[in-house]
């Protein structure tokens, strides 16, 4: 549960900060995009972890489903 709260906090608010951007802003806004990336990555990273984990939970207590 851990890991998809910390998924959770690092994509919240991406979607707000990004679509709030104009082309006006620009290129003063690049940090914007670069930092809602990696939000975004650092998210998916902490999903594989807890995806990769209920796997193994999965296979340690028999109830492995192959997904």
């Amino acid at each position: 549960m851990k890991l998809v709260n910390s998924a959770s906090l690092n994509a919240t608010n991406v979607a707000t900060s990004v679509l709030a951007q104009t082309p006006a802003d620009y290129p003063g806004d690049t940090h914007v995009f670069t930092r809602a990336n990696k939000k975004l990555l650092n998210a998916d990273i902490a999903l594989a972890h807890a995806n990769y984990d209920a796997s193994v939970i999965g296979l340690a207590s028999g109830g492995y489903t192959g997904a």
